[in-house]
């Protein structure tokens, strides 16, 4: 997001309080089948692929207004993010292209890079550190945008200006999740619109709901997204990675963001951003994030939102919950990276079955194959605790927990059993062995 953001994040709090009935969300199983013929993806270069190679296929973890150099009398370095196990980053607007470039690249982060010029995409198109070119966003939530179709057209023909430049390389827009309408009709255009659908959804709120599923829900938003598309193109989440008092946001606790981060993942995302970098730019929109470097204030600085507002000042308590956020999203990036050939692979066809001692489909499960070695993810997204059962059908094979996998499934057994608690997900990992 940039810097209009700042703006449209306000409206988008008050949106996310509207009390309007929608009876169209999708209906989601236990079992999730997405991508059993092929994952869409990219390459580093934004080249689209479907099938999983492991010299060119590429999972971002992406970290939002990424900054490098001197603001404000403070030297950002880009490398923390790098060894926080990021892989991608989009740089705060203030950065031109080719500083922005050379801190990623020096880094060694893919760059996604906002509205760039004509020059800038002729000058370096051929720079192996780009992913894609990002162009509209927040476009749904515009309701000081009647003639949204014009927006729409304008979009349209500045990705074939930008193909035309640089051919193959991602072109998108960045929405939200408002699937329900009275934005559901400029949703569905604006997220079909791009190479790649992409969208944010931040739901832990002070007043939110109490659980990761709903009428805006992670789930619901990213299978709308999938099906839209027909499972044919990449899809990036905006996950939540900070607070705002003011906005009525609040910062995730650890196990709450590895929920959100995995039930996108299990739902049909092919890649994961999170909002956003702690820095003077977050701040200036009333919005804490996550750093190593986390401060109460940064003090002044420009006015960038023109909100006529003092920079946010937090508390010490809010310094230690963004650092701390900080290091658990860094081990779970190094998670998500170790898992990515998995990901990328095609969906399982092997046959199981979701059970819990609760009604409803509060657990969502994902599993991955890649030869005999299968990949299962099962994520609670409502906050009461279950007990989960997950049994395997009569298949060829037989799957066996490997070491260091949680839950119990006794030998020669097609039973897996574990508790997953409120906002809890799980990797377990299997090997087929014949019966």
């Amino acid at each position: 997001m940039g810097i209009v953001w700042i703006v449209a994040i306000a409206v988008v709090a008050v949106l996310a309080g509207n009390p309007a009935t929608w009876h169209e969300s999708p209906e989601i199983d236990a079992v999730q089948a997405v991508y059993q013929d092929g994952v869409p993806h990219t390459d580093r270069q934004g080249h689209r692929l479907t099938t999983y190679d492991p010299e060119r296929s590429f999972f971002p973890i992406g970290i939002y207004h990424g900054v490098a150099g001197q603001f404000r009398g403070r030297t950002y370095d880009m490398n923390l993010m790098g060894a926080a196990g990021f892989n991608t980053v989009h740089t705060w607007e203030g950065q031109p292209l080719e500083s922005a470039l050379a801190a990623a690249t020096a880094s060694g982060l893919q760059l996604v890079y906002h509205n760039p010029k004509d020059d800038e995409v002729l000058r370096w198109r051929d720079d192996p550190g780009l992913l894609a070119w990002y162009l509209d966003e927040d476009p749904s939530i515009r309701d000081w945008d009647p003639e949204w179709e014009r927006r729409f057209e304008i979009f349209q023909s500045r990705k074939a200006a930008l193909h035309a430049m640089d051919p193959g390389r991602s072109v998108l827009a960045l929405d939200g999740p408002f699937i329900d309408p009275p934005r559901r009709d400029r949703w569905l255009a604006w997220n079909a619109a791009g190479d790649i659908s992409a969208h944010w959804n931040y739901p832990i709120r002070h007043s939110g709901p109490s659980a990761l599923t709903g009428r805006r829900g992670i789930p619901e938003s990213v299978v709308t997204a999938v099906r839209l598309n027909n499972a044919k193109k990449p899809l990036w989440l905006v996950i939540q990675a900070f607070g705002s008092d003011h906005l009525g946001w609040r910062m995730p606790k650890p196990e709450e963001f590895r929920a959100m981060v995995y039930a996108g993942i299990v739902h049909g995302a092919t890649g994961i951003f999170y909002f956003s970098l702690d820095s003077f730019a977050t701040r200036d929109g009333q919005v804490v994030g996550v750093a190593p470097w986390t401060e109460e204030t940064y003090g002044p600085s420009p006015d960038y939102d023109g909100d006529g507002r003092y920079p946010l000042v937090v508390s010490p308590e809010t310094v230690t919950q963004s650092r701390a956020l900080w290091q658990a999203i860094a081990g779970l990036n190094r998670e998500i990276a170790e898992l990515a050939p998995a990901l990328l692979s095609p969906t399982a066809r092997l046959e199981y079955s979701v059970h819990v001692n609760r009604d409803g489909t509060p657990v969502r499960t994902l599993l991955k194959r890649r030869g005999d070695e299968l990949v299962l993810i099962a994520v609670n997204v409502e906050r009461a605790p279950v007990e989960l059962e997950i049994r395997f059908g009569d298949a060829a094979a037989l799957p066996s927990l490997r070491g260091g996998s949680p839950g119990r499934m006794p030998a020669d057994s097609r039973l897996l059993r574990d508790r997953l608690e409120g906002l809890d997900a799980r990797v377990y990992h299997l090997q087929l062995r014949r019966p």
